[in-house]
């Protein structure tokens, strides 16, 4: 994965990003979509749903 300004961004730490906010979350249940405008509105990252599907789905989150 990447950032809009070209840096690489690992896995792991979008796998925290989002476990972090699953669980400092406010009760509402989000789906993967919501998921992936999250990740690109708020860290600019260049990524795609199915991915974050898949990042979802092997972290039983």
């Amino acid at each position: 994965m990447w950032t809009v300004n070209g840096t690489k961004v690992a896995e792991g730490q979008v796998l925290e990003w989002l476990s972090a906010l699953i669980i400092a979350g406010d009760g509402q249940a989000y789906g993967y979509r919501k998921w992936t405008t999250w990740l690109r509105r708020e860290h600019g990252l260049i990524i795609n749903k199915k991915t974050v599907y898949r990042l979802l789905r092997s972290a039983d989150l």
